[in-house]
This record gives structure tokens, sequence and C-alpha cells, in this order.
């Protein structure tokens, strides 16, 4: 999706340090999440990153999963990952998570997310 964002007017927020890098590239303003880097993935975890997000008001949030079902919701394989998702998307007014369709039928370990997520 990055590529789609040149000439974006908009300033971001992530917790994925190779977007983060993609985006300050492109001269798109970013603002790195901060906590534990998770080698595997090169995402920011953790309390400090949870924290940091609280801060956050977003106007629109997009997120990746590992797999999609009604029942199960989104998920992904990693425990620190999904509450750092799970955290962000409160703090969105719209959110999209972004998937191919081989997503669709596949459930991971940790929901982050589900269909019927209501914001007060």
């Amino acid at each position: 999706m990055l590529e789609y964002l040149e000439g974006a007017g908009a300033t971001f927020a992530t917790n994925a340090v190779s977007h983060a890098q993609t985006l300050a590239k492109m001269g798109i303003r970013v603002y790195l999440i901060g906590g534990e880097l998770k080698s595997s993935t090169e995402a920011v975890v953790g309390s400090q990153a949870m924290q940091m997000i609280q801060m956050y008001h977003f106007t629109k949030g997009f997120f990746g999963t590992n797999g999609i079902t009604k029942r199960e919701g989104f998920t992904t394989p990693d425990t620190n990952e999904a509450i750092v998702k799970g955290t962000a998307m409160k703090q969105c007014r719209d959110v999209y998570v972004l998937a191919d369709g081989s997503k669709f039928g596949q459930v991971s370990s940790v929901t982050f997310g589900d269909f019927g997520m209501r914001r007060f």
C-alpha cells in the first residue's frame, strides 16, 4: 500500500521499522512508535509501544493480518503484536484491515480484532 501514498499530505505513525523507513524516504512525515524491537518482523512491541499508541488519536488505521474468519476475527501468530494492533485499533476513527484472499478462512494463534468492534 505504501507505494500508493506518494504526495500524501498526511502524517503517519507506525510500529513497523521498514514501513517508517519507506515513508521517510518518500518525504512523508512519520512517527515510529517506541518500544521493544522484535527482530523477526521488525515490529516494535511491548508496554512502551502501547503507552505511546494510547496517546494518539488516529483518523485512519491500516492493519495487516495473518488470518480472517467471522468467528475468530483478525488473527496473528504473536501475542505482543496482537496487543499492539488491538490497542491501536481502539485509537482509530476508521479501521481498515489489509489482506489478500489467502488470509480468508485462516486462523492464527491470537485475535487482535473482530467484525463487531465498537468505539465509544
